[in-house]
């Protein structure tokens, strides 16, 4: 299923229309703009190279393109369209055409497009943006559509759809020199995870309740936790062996031989500002999109503004080298709890925890490869 959600926003009657696992509000100021986003951690506007943003959706979101137009010209971005080569929309083998069939959810799947098409190429303002849509929610289909992302060469691959933990399926998600983000969901803590965020290739990336100070700088960061259906998901693994680079942060919450969710994190409340011209859930127009959706192309943004992950280095391995190394970089959120056990598993403290993983971004440090691992080749174990 889509990892988002909708909300309708009235002010005085305070009403709310959600769908799917997190949010989105319908009001024209409702949600951050890119340039908050970037004040807030400390980010620049463009990278140094040249990158490319992929975003894999399910079904056909027919006015990707279009919308991303109207973002981009709402908050002064470049524009990024087809034929001038920065856009392409195609399906998961990699074909503009045929696409596949109208998203049968009523729109949720189009506002995961818009919500991670606008996210990614609001953060990074001079990547190329790349709509990889999937012939169905299927398992296989989704890791088909990665393949063809990586295939075509996306340097950064945002997910933010949530299926079961279950054994397989890693061999789609795993490809070093790729960052591969993927949203670990809105559902709290349990004893488990969700795939493929519980895959040792990809960054599982949890999410926040961000407060900015009255001038718009950061002021503090806690667990995203507003409800039993919008709080940020951790757990260990059921399947995937806690991989040599998580082994500590793994043990110190619990999860002694399966791998730990989160890695980072990142903002899911507030959420993003974007538009959608096509109905999603009954909306249209500029809404408010937040969760772990948000969160996932956020920090695929943040890889691609630091410069891409080098060849034959697997972006989570140099996640937590950074950290280990305490290369700066990281807010580390340090207050709230997504639900109730006896570890860090889901309770934020100093350091690694659960809901929140590593921390969150500040600035680019946590996110560059250090210059030992620029010419090395990172395994999973």
């Amino acid at each position: 299923m889509p990892g988002a959600a909708f909300h309708r926003r009235a002010a005085a009657a305070g009403l709310a229309v959600a769908a799917a696992v997190l949010g989105f509000a319908s009001a024209a100021q409702a949600g951050l703009s890119p340039a908050q986003i970037h004040r807030a951690y400390a980010l620049p506007r463009t990278s140094p190279v040249s990158q490319t943003i992929a975003v894999v959706i399910a079904y056909d979101a027919p006015t990707a393109a279009a919308d991303l137009a109207t973002f981009s010209a709402r908050f002064r971005i470049p524009r990024c369209t087809a034929d001038s080569g920065c856009f392409r929309k195609v399906n998961q083998r990699g074909d503009e055409a045929p696409l596949p069939a109208p998203d049968p959810t009523g729109g949720s799947w189009v506002g995961e497009a818009a919500l991670g098409v606008q996210t990614a190429r609001g953060v990074c303002q001079n990547c190329r943006i790349m709509l990889v849509e999937a012939d169905s929610d299927s398992r296989a289909d989704l890791a088909s559509a990665v393949a063809t992302a990586v295939r075509l060469g996306a340097t950064e691959v945002a997910t933010a759809y949530l299926q079961s933990d279950e054994p397989g399926g890693r061999a789609a998600y795993d490809h070093p020199g790729v960052a591969i983000t993927a949203a670990v969901g809105e559902s709290g803590y349990f004893e488990g995870a969700n795939y493929p965020a519980s895959l040792a290739g990809v960054v599982a990336v949890g999410g926040t309740r961000l407060t900015l100070a009255r001038n718009g700088a950061y002021r503090r960061e806690t667990v995203w936790n507003e409800g039993p259906r919008e709080r940020t998901t951790s757990g260990c693994s059921a399947f995937t062996p806690v991989p040599s680079w998580q082994r500590r942060e793994a043990a110190s919450v619990g999860c002694r031989t399966r791998r730990s969710i989160a890695d980072v994190a990142a903002v899911a409340s507030p959420g993003a500002r974007i538009y959608t011209s096509t109905a999603v859930v009954g909306l249209r127009g500029w809404i408010e999109g937040g969760g772990t959706s948000f969160a996932s192309p956020l920090v695929a943004g943040v890889f691609a503004l630091a410069g891409g992950v080098p060849p034959g280095v697997r972006a989570p391995a140099m996640l937590y080298a950074n950290f280990r190394r305490r290369a700066g970089g990281l807010h580390d959120v340090t207050r709230g709890a997504n639900g109730s056990c006896r570890s860090a598993i889901c309770r934020a403290r100093r350091g690694y925890d659960g809901p929140t993983g590593i921390g969150t971004p500040k600035g680019l440090d946590a996110f560059r490869a250090p210059a030992r691992m620029r010419s090395i080749r990172l395994g999973h174990r």
